[in-house]
């Protein structure tokens, strides 16, 4: 299947608008065939049940976005996909994809085990048709980048998930493409490679690269991409924002416990901090504590972080005060923290109530609430009698019940 080809009869003529897009769905359906409750008569007439997996799906993906898709499972993501792969053909509605795309998800059905890790990328780039001459050079490129060193000679089957991961994503990026399909396939493995993964994603982006991600890691989505869409039963129940998007599917996603609880839940998802470097920083919210915590005490935790391209997400500060929560009702709180000195740029911030840590200090020991993603912008320049911008230090902040 050629991907410069329209598909369902979509007219050719494109304006000037549209030549900025590199995927375009408009009313996109996707039917199967219930053979499991259909008889041999009503394959062969056509008349079997069908059921309806995706539903009018309508949206875009401009040159140099990647686009996160996230949803409950059986909500039409991996579907969605192999649509845009070409795996499957479409149903209903019309769906353009401006050249073929490099799908992670499909680079296991390259994977002979027996295979060493060398051979497989070898047999997959002459898949593809690169001229031999420039695969050695590919292939060395890949061995340097998964770095598992003497396994790259050995075969597949004794890797693990992770060394597998390494490989595939190392393959299935290691030449240029215009459009990427990613299926997981970043939150396999460990945290150093995944942000060696988030930096070459962002690089290519930052080339002109473009994609789609399906995923269940919310953290991955708001660090790689610009918007997302949130499916629910084969429809786009939400699109905006990768934080927006986020924040909506999580806020409907039952809490981890009622006994203590954030108020006013949809003000503080639709909050964005406008902070002008060196003022103070201040953030009010309400907490329902219906159940006294053993230690009568809750931990009220702030991390800021910054995302950033290229080079992903970079932890800039996490404050916690333990206030009293004696007894059950509503507090009203408000955070502060006084000249904060931030460089310009896209920030985000993340409020979290539990239980404190045994030793006064590392992780809570119970998260009851947070929200999480909160966009905090940063204007100004950083003052020059400061000291250096903020960057994982220790801040002195407080927390007043008003």
């Amino acid at each position: 299947m050629s991907f410069t080809a329209l598909k369902q009869g979509e007219s050719a003529v494109q304006n000037e608008h549209m030549a900025e897009q590199v995927i375009r769905a408009n009313d996109l359906s996707k039917d199967f065939t219930d053979v499991g409750h259909a008889t041999l008569g009503q394959l062969v007439r056509n008349t079997a049940k069908q059921i309806n997996v995706l539903k009018e799906l309508t949206f875009s993906v401009e040159k140099g976005e990647l686009l996160g898709v996230i949803g409950r499972n059986g909500a039409g993501k991996s579907t969605l996909l192999r649509l845009l792969a070409g795996v499957y053909s479409v149903t209903g509605g019309n769906l353009w994809v401006a050249s073929e795309p490099s799908a992670l998800f499909e680079m296991g059905t390259f994977l002979d085990a027996n295979a060493t890790g060398r051979r497989y990328c070898e047999e997959y780039f002459e898949f593809l048709g690169v001229p031999e001459q420039e695969i050695p050079t590919l292939v060395e490129e890949i061995r340097e980048f998964i770095e598992i060193g003497p396994f790259f000679d050995k075969p597949v089957r004794e890797y693990s998930s992770g060394m597998k991961a390494r490989l595939l994503f190392a393959a299935a990026t290691a030449r240029r493409a215009d459009v990427f399909l990613i299926d997981e396939a970043l939150v396999v493995g460990d945290e150093y490679f995944q942000a060696k993964a988030w930096r070459r994603l962002f690089a290519l982006l930052n080339n002109g690269a473009s994609g789609v991600i399906v995923t269940h890691d919310m953290d991955s989505v708001v660090k790689l991409c610009d918007k997302a869409i949130y499916l629910n039963k084969g429809r786009v129940a939400f699109e905006g924002k990768s934080y927006q998007t986020v924040n909506t599917y999580l806020g409907l996603a039952r809490r981890a416990t009622d006994e203590v609880c954030l108020l006013e839940r949809e003000r503080l998802a639709e909050t964005v901090i406008h902070h002008v470097s060196g003022q103070d920083v201040t953030i009010r919210f309400s907490v329902q504590v219906s159940k006294v915590p053993e230690s009568r005490i809750l931990t009220i935790a702030v991390s800021i972080i910054r995302r950033q391209r290229p080079g992903g997400i970079i932890h800039v500060c996490k404050m916690d005060n333990n206030v009293s929560a004696g007894h059950k009702g509503v507090y009203d709180y408000e955070f502060r923290m006084e000249n904060v000195n931030l460089e310009t740029g896209e920030y985000y911030c993340t409020l979290s109530l539990g239980d404190p840590p045994p030793s006064g200090e590392g992780p809570l020991v119970k998260i009851y609430d947070e929200q999480r993603w909160i966009p905090f912008t940063v204007e100004g320049t950083v003052l020059p009698e400061k000291e250096q911008p903020l960057l994982n230090k220790h801040v002195e902040w407080c927390v007043e019940c008003i």
